[in-house]
């Protein structure tokens, strides 16, 4: 039985590497800037990515790597979806019935995907031949969940933003007066 390794493991360079990593990352597929934040230290990094996404090699990877991906990243059910599940995220999910934290591998996705980050340091008692561990501190930080719950917010349509400048109603008349286009109301 053999094994090969993916295109994007063996044959592209790692600047190559970073440069899909980042185009693919980017929603309006920006080769310039994903040359940029690659590391191009190119004076016209759109001359770099023109000349990436030529290579035969680069173009073959970004189809794999947009097959594996699929359009889910793209679609707003799936924005929806992930939004949601950041803002009726519920930190018990992270512990099982004992108190202890559940290991990374056996989380539910739902809830593993509210993990922004982890922190291990191993902790200790005593000093020199005498220190021994004494355990681990674990630290979870999740992601923002305000910000989700306000994002859920505006996309239902809880609540309104209004621009509120004292004295613009005023100008918008005057200037309805000067055009005849303005109404009194803010262009849209």
């Amino acid at each position: 039985m053999s094994f090969t390794m993916p295109i994007s493991l063996t044959e592209l360079t790692p600047f190559q590497d970073r440069f899909i990593n980042e185009l693919l990352s980017d929603p309006k597929r920006d080769g310039a800037k994903a040359a940029r934040r690659a590391g191009s230290l190119s004076k016209a990094p759109g001359n770099t990515a023109g000349a990436l996404l030529a290579n035969p090699k680069v173009i073959k990877a970004i189809a794999e790597r947009t097959k594996e991906l699929g359009d889910d990243g793209k679609k707003p059910e799936r924005v929806l979806e992930e939004i949601s599940r950041l803002a009726y995220s519920n930190v018990q999910g992270l512990f099982d019935d004992n108190g202890e934290l559940i290991p990374i591998t056996q989380l539910d996705k739902g809830i593993a995907a509210c993990i922004s980050s982890i922190e291990v340091s191993e902790k200790f008692r005593g000093i020199g031949k005498n220190r021994q561990l004494k355990g681990y501190l674990k630290k979870i930080k999740l992601w923002d969940k305000p910000k989700a719950l306000d994002m859920m917010c505006r996309i239902l349509a809880m609540y309104r933003d209004e621009l509120n400048i004292p004295g613009l109603q005023e100008f918008l008349e005057a200037m309805s007066e000067i055009d005849g286009n303005t109404k009194g109301k803010l262009p849209t």
